[in-house]
Formats: structure tokens, C-alpha cells, sequence
């Protein structure tokens, strides 16, 4: 509907303009007016109503420029809605319109990506410079939001923010965009980092992007600031909206996370990442269900090779454990390492050193400690092993880059020259059957372990050790069964000897060493056990009894060792001598 009122000279033409917006595009779209061609506007998804009043000056001298016409209309546009892109609509939008010979603005509330928001664009029909496009929005994203638009971070960021985005370019296309969000109420969170910020801490990020011609970003420069965490990072992005280069040179997270990291895209499709600093806190690492060796960065699934280096003074690994100073360098293809070196200090004078090759279809995993009891300690936090040398050696077949299964290792765990300290867990064992044992622990003396062997063989989180012996003077000890780190469960079973350098000792003597002892590890007199349940507290039981039974008879009150879930007992590598 258009009321028209036409008067004087130069003829001015008044009129109020109401129906439906697409028609108006329409008019609009006609020559030698065409703003909707101009500015890329998708007039074909649009819808809603518009309510204007018009004023057009036409001069009436033969000859005049389209551009002579002076154009002023305000209105309202109600219930608009229109396609920004396939993913991104507008909808419900509710309009101030105002549009003249120089310029074009809109204000008023839209809703994108099911968002309410509020936007403020102007359009400058002759820029001076490069910009004639001017928008602000402002709005309160949730994770739905965040979603909709394609801003999802994962589980980093939960929960609302409140953004303001600066946006500019030319001709409706932007540009550029300039993005302030205050992240006080959200939780953000780096699980592999061991860091977290709460809901209701303040902290805020900035956002500085340029975006590519398809609306694609082309580079990005991210600040984030609050009470625990300060960072910086460069993005680069390539045509296809992936990245392609990072360049973060502060990284500082919680206590423990003081680095700079950087990834680049190799030509071969492969990334490069390189970590250095002063440290890392890996203890989210430790607390993640993995396969044995560290693991690259989270990044999507990817069946690309990579190769990851790292340079830090120091690793925390729990409390006040850490590996410094620290060295990795690591190659891999997708989520899987191929091959590995880590270098690290225990303390001042004890070192680590693990490492991991490939060849004809097997990895093949070794490590050494020259203090075991460190290790044990900086790695598990148990605190009952003092001292000794360590030595690991085990294999596990490739996998492909697509299989989300971890690897099967199997191998063998040695420790030398250990001493046991004194532990309520241990003593609960070796009360039944060690008295000189259990009396060195209570003196604080602790129990000397002259070696520690254990074959095992991991699959998944199952970790299933079978002919496992522990020896010293005072004791010896068996073990066969499991522990599933999943279900945080133990069953293992075995027997103990009490004062073992002489009860074992006729376990040298041929054909009788082997009926009265039978096991390596055990004495013409001991005691069997089994160990089963939670692995924090578990229960222990004995049986006197099998103490009057040489070993090889001992067998029978030990009965058939048990299996981890979906595992089979793992057959005993070859001893070292």
C-alpha cells in the first residue's frame, strides 16, 4: 500500500509505504536504486512487515544524475527475519530505519542463531576510506548460542558470556571484527593443563579477526585476562576456515602452566607443535584414560602426521612432584605415537630417560630411572619406595590412525636395590606372613628388595601381571592377577616368604629346589594370598594352612589366576639374567 502526495517544483513526492518486506526489497531493488544488489542482501529468504514514510526531491531540469534525487525514509521494520548465510538467520527482528542520500541505519533487536541481540549498522553510500560498513552487536551468548553460530569451544568454555563485537568493511561484507567478551559467569576449563576457572571469577578475553572475502576468518588475534590466567595467541587461518598456524607466546594457567606454544601446518598436511617455557602442569594428563607414553596435544581426529617438541624447566605432575628440567620430542600420526624420547630429571643427580621406536609393525618401548623410588613417587604419588634403578622393556603392535583402541603392550618391569618403607598396605600383607619383615617396617628400617620383576601385559586400562616376584633377605613375595585402572579394582593372588634369603635357598638345588620352592620368588615355607577389590583399600585374605605345604603343593591353595575383564593371562616374557 503507498499513499503518494506530489507537489512543487522541484517535484517532491511524499509517500507512506506498509506491507511486506520482500515486496518492498523489491521496489527497493529497481534501478537506478538496486540497494539490495549493492549490498548483497538475500532478498529471496527475507520476511516480515515494514511500516515507512518516504520523501524523494526529483529535479526536473532533462538530464540530471539518479544521484541528484534527494532520498529521506524512516520507518519501522517488524517480525524481520532474512538469511545471512546457510547456518546463520535472522529472525523476530524489530527495526528503526532510517535511509537518505548518504547513508543507511538500522537499530533494534534481532534474534540469531535463536540469541536475542542487539545491532546498530550503518552503511555509508560514499566512503572516503576503506569503510563503508559499520556494525555493533551486543548479547549474551550460552552454549546453545555459542552452537548455533559455530563459536563452540567444547568443554574450554561452558556457560554465558556477555559479547560486544565491533564489525567493519565494505559494502555489507565485513572485514574485520573487533570482539570484547566478559567470561565471569562461564567456567572455562583445561582439563589437560589441570586448570579451571569457576563460574562467577572474573575474566574477560579480546578478540582482534580479519575475515576472508567468503566470511571466513582470515587471522586472529586472542587476549584472555582474569585472576588465574593470562594468555595471548595468533591464529592463522586458510581458505578453507581451517588453522593453519598458532603462535601463542604466553600461556600462563593456574600455578603450574607458565609456557609458549606454537603449531604450524606442514605442506605434507601435518602439523608441527613446539612447547617451551618454564612449566607445565601434566597432572590432568596422568588422570586421562591413555595407552602407555605421553600424548599430543587434543586437537580433532586427524589421520595427518605429526611431530611435537618440548622444552620446559619443569613438568608438575602432582603436588609438588615434577620432572625438571624436562626434553620430548615425539612423531605420530593422528591421536597415535609412532616414536618418542623423553629426557628428565628425577632429582639433582638421578635421571629418566623412556623412548620408543617403530619398525616392522612393532613399537617398542623402553625406559630407565636411576631412581626408582622418585619415580614411583613423582608418577603415582606412593611414597613406600626408596630408591633403586629401574628398567622397562616393552612392545606393542602400530595401530591405525583411525582405531580408537589403545595399544597392547607386553613386557617387563624391573626395579634393583629398592627398600620397601614402612606403609599400612604393605603391613597389612606382610604381618600374615613376614615377622622379621614386618618388624624392620615398624623400626622404620623398611624391607630391602634386592629385585622386583614384573612380566605384564597392558590392554586398555587392564593391567594383568603374571609370575611378578619381588626378593630381598627378609621376604619374598609372588604375584598373579590384575589391576583394572578404570574401575579403580585389584585381584591379585600369589604367596609371601618369610625370610626368604634362607628359606629360598634351597630353591637352587636341582629337582628338590624345584618340589619344595616351585616358584621363583617363594621359599620351601609360605603363606598364600589373594588381594581383591577397591584398589585404595582392598581386601586381604591368607591361608595359614598352605604354610605346611611345600611349594609345589602350594599351588593348590592358590588355585587359578585371576583375568582383568576382556584379558587372558599374558604368557611370561624371557627373564633377564
Amino acid at each position: 500500500i503507498a499513499n503518494l502526495h506530489i507537489h512543487g517544483t522541484p517535484a517532491v513526492i511524499d509517500a507512506h509505504i506498509a506491507g511486506g518486506l520482500p515486496q518492498l526489497f523489491a521496489l527497493l531493488d529497481m534501478k537506478p536504486l538496486q540497494y539490495p544488489t549493492r549490498f548483497h542482501v538475500n532478498t529471496s529468504s527475507s520476511h516480515g512487515n515494514a511500516s515507512l514514510d518516504a520523501s524523494f526531491r526529483v529535479p526536473t531540469i532533462r538530464g540530471e544524475s539518479v544521484d541528484a534525487i534527494g532520498i529521506s525514509v524512516k520507518g519501522v521494520v517488524s517480525k524481520f527475519g532474512i538469511a545471512l548465510a546457510p547456518h546463520t538467520k535472522i529472525s523476530d527482528g524489530s527495526l528503526q530505519l532510517a535511509v537518505d542520500n548518504a547513508k543507511l541505519h538500522a537499530a533494534g533487536n534481532v534474534v540469531i542463531g535463536g540469541t536475542p541481540l542487539d545491532v546498530d549498522w550503518l552503511e555509508i553510500f560514499k566512503p572516503n576510506g576503506p569503510v563503508s560498513t559499520t556494525v555493533n552487536v551486543h548479547g549474551v551468548l550460552d552454549d546453545a548460542a555459542r552452537s548455533n553460530l559455530g563459536l563452540s569451544l567444547g568443554s574450554f568454555l561452558t556457560g554465558p558470556i556477555g559479547a560486544t563485537a565491533h564489525l567493519t568493511g565494505y559494502r555489507g561484507t565485513v572485514q574485520a571484527a573487533s570482539i570484547d567478551a566478559d567470561l565471569t559467569q562461564a567456567i572455562l576449563s583445561a582439563d589437560v593443563l589441570a586448570w579451571r576457572k569457576p563460574a562467577g571469577v572474573p575474566s574477560s578475553a579480546h578478540v582482534v579477526a580479519q575475515m576472508a572475502a567468503g566470511g571466513s576468518f582470515r587471522s586472529a588475534n586472542v587476549a584472555i585476562q582474569g585472576t588465574s590466567i593470562t594468555a595471548s595467541a595468533n591464529l592463522g587461518f586458510g581458505s578453507d576456515g581451517g588453522v593453519e598456524s598458532v603462535s601463542a607466546p604466553v600461556v600462563r594457567a593456574g600455578a603450574g602452566n607458565d609456557f609458549a606454544v606454537t603449531m604450524k601446518k606442514r605442506l605434507d598436511g601435518g602439523e608441527d607443535f613446539a612447547i617451551t617455557g618454564h612449566s607445565l602442569d601434566a597432572s590432568g594428563l596422568l588422570k586421562r584414560k591413555s595407552g602407555a607414553g605421553p600424548t599430543r596435544p587434543a586437537t580433532a581426529q586427524s589421520p595427518e602426521p605429526f611431530h611435537l617438541t618440548a622444552y620446559l624447566d619443569k613438568v608438575v605432575l602432582h603436588d609438588d612432584a615434577a620432572l625438571s628440567p624436562f626434553s620430548l620430542d615425539m612423531t605420530g600420526v593422528g591421536q597415535h605415537p609412532r616414536t618418542f624420547s623423553v629426557k628428565a630429571g628425577l632429582t639433582k643427580t638421578a635421571s629418566l630417560s623412556v623412548n620408543m621406536t617403530a619398525s616392522n609393525g612393532q613399537r617398542h618401548l623402553t625406559a630407565n630411572a636411576e631412581d626408582a623410588g622418585t619415580l614411583v613417587r613423582t608418577l603415582l604419588n606412593y611414597q613406600s619406595l626408596k630408591g633403586g634403578e629401574l628398567s622397562l622393556d616393552a612392545t606393542a603392535p602400530m595401530t591405525s590412525p583411525e582405531s580408537q583402541k589403545s595399544a597392547d603392550y607386553s613386557g617387563e618391569l624391573v626395579i634393583r636395590n629398592a627398600t620397601l618403607l614402612n606403609q599400612p598396605f604393605i603391613a597389612r600383607l606382610f604381618s600374615s606372613g613376614s615377622p622379621g619383615g614386618l618388624v624392620d617396617l615398624m623400626q622404620g628400617q623398611g624391607i630391602v628388595l634386592d629385585r622386583v620383576h614384573i612380566p605384564f601385559r597392558l590392554n586398555d586400562d587392564v593391567i594383568t601381571v603374571h609370575d611378578a616376584t619381588a626378593t630381598g633377605p627378609s621376604i619374598g613375595l609372588t604375584a598373579d592377577g590384575f589391576v583394572d585402572r578404570t574401575s579403580n579394582q585389584i585381584s591379585l593372588q600369589g604367596a609371601v616368604a618369610p625370610m626368604y634369603g634362607l628359606n629360598g635357598l634351597l630353591g637352587s638345588i636341582p629337582v628338590l629346589g624345584d618340589v619344595f620352592v616351585s616358584k621363583k620368588g617363594e621359599g620351601i615355607f609360605g603363606i598364600t594370598y589373594t588381594m581383591r577389590g577397591d584398589l585404595d583399600q582392598p581386601k586381604i585374605s591368607t591361608n595359614p594352612l598352605s604354610v605346611l605345604a611345600p611349594g609345589i603343593l602350594r599351588r593348590i591353595f592358590e588355585g587359578k589366576a585371576p583375568t582383568g575383564p576382556s584379558t587372558s593371562a599374558a604368557p611370561s616374557p624371557a627373564r633377564p639374567q
